[in-house]
């Protein structure tokens, strides 16, 4: 990824918070990303493929009797654990919903201007 796509793709990072000091990364999806999610009926999968990152996350997060250590973003983990705890997976497709209508307004407040 060139440097210039990569500025571009962290502008679009949203932070969610889980609790106990664990945060999701997740990215606004492009209007072109967010018309394939609709489209595709798999929304859940499209909303979960938009988390990019971790942090605070270990092993015992997952596992019981788990290492403590931080664990490094593992997209497959992250995909398993959102679809066991609806309510987080929640948080994040408001996230998304919320990230892409603020999107939409600006863009739409921009052609007015």
């Amino acid at each position: 990824m060139s440097a210039l796509s990569e500025k571009m793709r962290k502008a679009r990072e949203m932070r969610v918070e889980c609790g106990n000091g664990k945060t999701l990364t997740v990215l606004r999806p492009t209007p072109l990303q967010w018309e394939e999610i609709i489209k595709s009926e798999k929304i859940v999968h499209g909303i979960i493929g938009l988390v990019t990152g971790w942090s605070g996350f270990v092993e015992l997060d997952f596992i019981p009797g788990g290492d403590p250590h931080p664990l490094p973003f593992d997209a497959d983990a992250c995909t398993e654990w959102l679809s066991d705890n609806p309510a987080i997976f929640s948080s994040v497709a408001d996230a998304v919903i919320d990230g892409m209508t603020q999107y939409l307004e600006k863009k739409k407040d921009a052609v007015k201007n």
